[in-house]
């Protein structure tokens, strides 16, 4: 039964990543096609700024949760730890670049 839940759990997080990686083609497909005016352009990357967030949050508590699995049934291994840690840091550097302000920051 935790096997079941601990693949439950991976799935999870991997479907939350996919959101992102669409989420950010999204937003890339929306700046390079721009024919809009400076307000319409502003509202848009606001919306996706606001969806990119979700995502990060779901990613985020999916991996948290895949974590907490892994701890309980006492089935991982340094290797899967390395890879957690390694997608927790992403995910924490994907959430600082976006101001907490929600006020875009000049390159």
């Amino acid at each position: 039964m935790a096997e079941r839940n601990i693949v439950g759990k991976s799935i999870a997080a991997v479907r939350a990543l996919n959101r992102l990686v669409l989420q950010m083609g999204s937003v890339i497909n929306l700046l390079e096609g721009s024919t809009m005016n400076d307000d319409e352009l502003a509202l848009a990357l606001e919306a996706a700024a606001d969806k990119t967030d979700k995502i990060v949050a779901e990613v985020t508590a999916a991996t948290a949760a895949l974590q907490a699995a892994l701890a309980a049934s006492g089935q991982t291994t340094p290797a899967i730890d390395a890879a957690l840690a390694r997608l927790q840091g992403s995910l924490t550097i994907a959430d600082d670049l976006n101001p907490d302000t929600g006020a875009l920051v000049a390159p």
